[in-house]
């Protein structure tokens, strides 16, 4: 479903007389042919005059789950160059499959000594809407440290759980920031 597919309409046309065979027009439009158009669906689709047509299905059809299926028409009008003319009808069949997770990066603001707790998941997503669920192997870069309070290079500690839930506490390392000073602290899951 994220992949742009590539083939000949005129592979499986023909013509009592042998005639070269040629495409005419796309969905009805002759102006279409060799550009590329939107089709209903969202996808695009460029077809030659020598048949060869590129379709790209985008993100259209993102949301389809593994096992599903749609799909998607276009139709092109061939020409034998004596004046016979025939429209075909093209259908493309998507076939869902399960698209990674997309995780975001988080940001969060406290004072400096103030625990913040929030939780990394409320901002990610998944392109067929099925619940996140959160498996974290590593946290900065270290195996075993979900559930458990990791201290930071700073000294700050950060605890997160296999549901995403962190929390974040200064411990007290910096206490010496002046008014308008601030300092960043980052961990990987």
């Amino acid at each position: 479903k994220d992949v742009v597919y590539s083939d000949d309409v005129l592979l499986n046309d023909s013509d009592p007389e042998d005639d070269n065979l040629t495409v005419l027009a796309v969905n009805q439009d002759s102006d279409s042919v060799g550009a590329e158009i939107t089709l209903p669906s969202g996808a695009n689709v460029t077809i030659g005059s020598d048949g060869i047509f590129l379709y790209d299905p985008g993100h259209e059809f993102e949301s389809l789950h593994e096992g599903e299926t749609d799909s998607d028409t276009f139709e092109y009008t061939v020409s034998d160059g004596h004046g016979q003319t025939e429209v075909a009808t093209v259908t493309i069949v998507i076939d869902g499959n399960n698209d990674l997770p997309m995780a975001a990066d988080d940001t969060e603001t406290t004072t400096e000594d103030l625990t913040v707790s929030s939780s990394v998941i409320l901002n990610d997503s998944d392109p067929e809407d099925d619940t996140i669920q959160l498996f974290v192997k590593t946290m900065n870069g270290s195996e075993g440290n979900i559930g458990h309070a990791i201290t930071l290079p700073s000294g700050a500690v950060v605890t997160l759980s296999s549901s995403g839930a962190y929390t974040f506490d200064p411990n007290g390392q910096y206490e010496s920031l002046g008014d308008t000073e601030t300092a960043t602290e980052t961990f990987v899951y």
